[in-house]
């Protein structure tokens, strides 16, 4: 048996992920603790963004697999959230 669940990502969601990083790693800093405390902001606000984009994939994998589920299979979906949050 084999199972396959897959999501792909537009270019669109790929290069503002990106162009998020890029300037954060590109950017001039004074000092390395100025370096450091503007990464980890900038790490949040791209967990927020990631985030995001993985729910809106999560609603939409619900919405298709609930639709195509037999009554056993189904179970699943009732919670709609994803297993690892």
């Amino acid at each position: 048996m084999k199972i396959k669940h897959s999501v792909e990502t537009e270019d669109v969601e790929v290069t503002m992920l990106y162009d998020m990083v890029t300037s954060i790693c590109l950017a001039s800093y004074g000092t390395v603790e100025e370096q450091l405390a503007s990464i980890a902001a900038a790490k949040l606000v791209f967990k927020e963004h990631l985030d995001t984009l993985v729910q809106k994939a999560f609603k939409v994998g619900v919405k298709i697999g609930k639709g195509r589920a037999d009554t056993t299979d189904a179970a699943m979906y009732e919670a709609e959230a994803p297993a690892m949050y």
